[in-house]
């Protein structure tokens, strides 16, 4: 799967928004504020319904600033 720069930059502002990861602060890496399941999940297991990340095509993307 290959993301464009503003689908990444898109994410990126969700996962933020979310309270996934901190800040950009120019270079420097975002602080991540989730630590990783203590148990392995499937991505099989996980829908995006459940994740609440809706805009993971530009169609979508569209729909929800309508």
């Amino acid at each position: 799967m290959r993301v464009g720069y503003a689908r990444a930059a898109r994410l990126l502002d969700i996962l933020e928004d979310k309270g996934i990861i901190g800040p950009g602060d120019g270079a420097k890496p975002r602080e991540v504020y989730v630590s990783k399941p203590s148990e392995e999940v499937s991505p099989e297991s996980v829908s995006l319904e459940a994740t609440g990340v809706v805009a993971d095509t530009i169609e979508a993307e569209k729909e929800e600033e309508i």
